[in-house]
Parts: structure tokens; C-alpha cells; sequence
């Protein structure tokens, strides 16, 4: 009976085969959904398990940053201990993947708008949803979701996975983005923030991942948002291309319906 214990891997590893669920910060914080997440992942495959740490509604932990618990929003602190969570992880042989959403972060950008993207008439520029977005290019931001990261590793989490780790899409019907720190092309900010990244990481033996947009790998641009594929490739541990079928037209792999 019953699968083989998942053995961990050492630290800086990733699993060879990732085989995880996501789940978000309440399902994560639940007490009657976890022990029913765990025992899934006793019997089956599952290795992994990408847990909602920091997304747009801010962090959903008990975080020490000053600027971060400033901002953190009332009962969105769903996961009251960080490290005990983790170690429950561990004792089921989970690897613990932290997702952090970077720059996709209305309530950052509503508490600093000088490291915001604005409209040309200098107010806080709104995607489609209405959400306003920080600045790919201001180190500032950078900085934030580092600290973010490193917290989340010294409690014990495996990985880190960005994600909006991009600019927002330019709409023709949208108002153009004005950056304030815009030097070289998009994808040059997003390169910059992971190699700021990177080394701050891995000093905590932790993982870097980053979501990507399921259509950079067959755009040789960035796809407008500052993903240009290789680059992005060459930044990090791995890479998660969102390939949804709502991405694609019809039309676009030639003989798959």
C-alpha cells in the first residue's frame, strides 16, 4: 500500500520532477482543507505545493517588514505562522514553493505612487481590471518583493516563485505606461530585478522560479511585456510557461485543433 515517502531535496534543488498543486492563501490557512491537501499528497505524486505568500491583496503572513506590515490588509493574514506551516510541509516530504506576486500590486502602488506606472496626465495609470501596477523599473519595488522573498525562505519555504514578474499588457485602448526609471527595452527591467534577485536567493539556499506568459516562447520579442524568452530562461532555476488554451487562436500551431 500507499505511495513511497517523498524524500526532499538538499537545499538550492528542486525536485527533478515537480509535480505540485497551487493553492491559494485561504485554502492554505484552512483548517479543514489542508489535512485534505496532505493526505492527497501522501497517496499520490504530488512533491510540490505553490502556496499564495504575497499577492494582490498584499502578504498573508505575520511579516516584519515595516513597509510590508504597514500595508498588510485587514484578515488577509491567513497563514499565522509561517514556519510551523512549512515544517508540516516538510513532514510530508512536500516542497514548498512561496509565490510572490511582484509587480502586479495595487496596494503598494496606492501607497507609493512615485514608484508607480502613471498616465500621461500623471495620475496612477489602471489596466482593463481597474488595478494600478508598480514600476518594473524602479528599484525600490525591487527591493520590496527581495525582502519578501527572503523572509519566506528564512521560514523554511524551498522556493520562491514570481509571478507578474512583467509589465502589464499595452492596450491600444489604454492610456500609454510612463515610467519614471524606463531605461533600455522591458525586458531589461525584468532581467535587472531577477539578477538583483538571484544572488540574495540562492545565499538562502533557496529556489528562483518565474511564471511566464504561456506565448513567450513562440514570440521572439517580449510578447510587450517584458518576457523576452531566453532571457528570462538564463535569470533563473526554471521557468512556468502559462500555456492556457484561452491564449491561442484556432489558427495558431498549424494542425492542432
Amino acid at each position: 500500500g500507499g505511495a513511497e515517502p517523498a524524500v526532499l531535496p538538499g537545499p538550492g534543488k528542486a525536485p527533478e520532477y515537480i509535480r505540485g498543486i497551487y493553492i491559494n492563501a485561504y485554502g492554505a490557512g484552512s483548517r479543514a482543507r489542508l489535512p485534505k491537501l496532505l493526505a492527497i499528497a501522501d497517496s499520490t505524486e504530488i512533491n510540490a505545493f505553490v502556496i499564495d505568500v504575497k499577492d494582490e491583496k498584499g502578504v498573508h503572513y505575520p511579516t516584519q517588514i515595516p513597509l510590508a506590515k504597514q500595508l498588510t490588509q485587514q484578515g488577509e493574514v491567513t497563514l499565522s505562522n509561517l514556519k510551523a506551516f512549512v515544517d508540516t510541509l516538510h513532514a510530508h516530504g512536500i516542497h514548498a514553493i512561496g509565490r510572490v506576486v511582484v509587480f502586479k500590486d495595487p496596494i503598494l502602488s496606492k501607497a507609493k505612487p512615485e514608484w508607480s506606472i502613471k498616465s500621461p496626465d500623471g495620475q496612477l495609470w489602471k489596466d482593463k481590471a481597474g488595478n494600478t501596477w508598480v514600476s518594473a523599473w524602479d528599484p525600490n519595488v525591487w527591493e520590496y518583493n527581495i525582502q519578501i522573498a527572503e523572509e519566506v525562505l528564512r521560514a523554511g519555504f524551498d522556493e520562491v516563485q514570481f509571478d507578474y514578474v512583467r509589465f502589464p499588457e499595452p492596450f491600444p485602448s489604454l492610456p500609454k505606461q510612463i515610467h519614471a526609471n524606463e531605461k533600455g527595452d522591458r525586458t531589461d527591467a525584468i532581467v535587472a530585478f531577477l539578477d538583483k534577485a538571484e544572488p540574495r536567493i540562492k545565499a538562502l539556499g533557496g529556489v528562483m522560479s518565474a511564471d511566464l506568459f504561456g506565448l513567450s516562447p513562440n514570440d521572439p520579442k517580449d510578447v510587450q511585456i517584458g518576457q523576452q524568452w531566453e532571457r528570462i530562461m538564463a535569470n533563473v532555476d526554471h521557468v512556468l510557461p502559462m500555456t492556457y488554451p484561452s491564449h491561442y487562436l484556432p489558427t495558431h500551431l498549424k494542425g492542432i485543433p
